[in-house]
């Protein structure tokens, strides 16, 4: 039995959200032939919509690790402090930079990230008034009550990822974003030590899983920890280029069908 850990955005889907029916058919036939597969995701539980839920996995890693469940129950959640999450968001502030706050319950933005946000979704060819994402978002006029963040985006500065990185401190790591209409030096704040990597350590700790058995999927840099960690590593024909040397091999874009091909090819060795 293997273990599978499949990345959503830009694996799983698309840039508008779609899901290839060939990765829907692969991952029913990974689980009909007795091997687990779970989502291992940047997105927050909430951002996790049904669409993708009724594929059918075994469990979810979530907030890029902070957000670990199995088989319906949660079994690690990690949020940072209101002091924490507060001292962040008012560098952002001061900074005037367009920010969100994602929890497991929602992703909340002031006005002037909402409008950002539009025009960004918008730009990639997405329906504001049909898009889940854009849809589930909140908007806010201040943040005052921000309890149980899982992580915090932000967009669009002349502030350098390594000058942020200063600014917030050593509790923290920032990804860089890699979707280029999020504007220059965008990037994801989360909890120190928090990584998917060590969700998927949790899932087999649950799962009495080895990581011999494991194989990982993704194509942006919060998948660089579980490629390098799964046994094998799968990196998406549209990957980030700093994700491609942590890779074991390299498949197809998701709308060639390259999560599929990459299932069939190692799940049938």
């Amino acid at each position: 039995m293997k273990y599978l850990f499949i990345d959503i955005d830009g694996t799983l889907t698309n840039r508008y959200g779609k899901v290839p029916l060939s990765a829907v058919q692969a991952i029913k036939w990974a689980r009909e032939k007795g091997h687990k597969v779970f989502l291992a995701t940047g997105r927050s539980k909430c951002e996790i919509f049904d669409y993708i839920l009724n594929i059918g996995f075994d469990g979810i890693v979530g907030a890029a690790g902070g957000y670990v469940e199995a088989n319906g129950s949660v079994i690690e959640s990690n949020a940072m402090t209101k002091a924490d999450s507060d001292i962040i968001i008012k560098i952002l502030e001061n900074e005037g930079i367009k920010f969100s706050i994602e929890t497991d319950n929602g992703v909340f933005n002031n006005g002037k990230t909402q409008e950002f946000l539009k025009y960004v979704f918008t730009s990639l060819g997405r329906d504001i008034e049909t898009d889940l994402f854009y849809n589930m978002m909140t908007k806010v006029d201040n943040f005052d009550n921000m309890e149980n963040v899982n992580k915090i985006l932000y967009y669009d500065t002349n502030i350098l990822i390594d000058d942020m990185r200063n600014r917030v401190g050593e509790k923290f790591t920032i990804i860089p974003y890699t979707v280029k209409e999020f504007g220059h030096n965008s990037g994801e704040i989360n909890i120190k030590g928090v990584t998917k990597e060590k969700g998927i350590i949790k899932m087999l700790e649950y799962f009495g899983g080895n990581v011999k058995d494991t194989i990982a999927i993704g194509d942006g840099g919060n998948d660089a920890e579980m490629l390098k960690f799964a046994n094998i590593g799968i990196a998406m024909g549209n990957s980030s280029q700093s994700l491609l040397k942590y890779a074991d091999y390299v498949t197809e874009t998701v709308d060639n069908d390259g999560l599929a091909s990459a299932i069939y090819k190692y799940l049938t060795k």
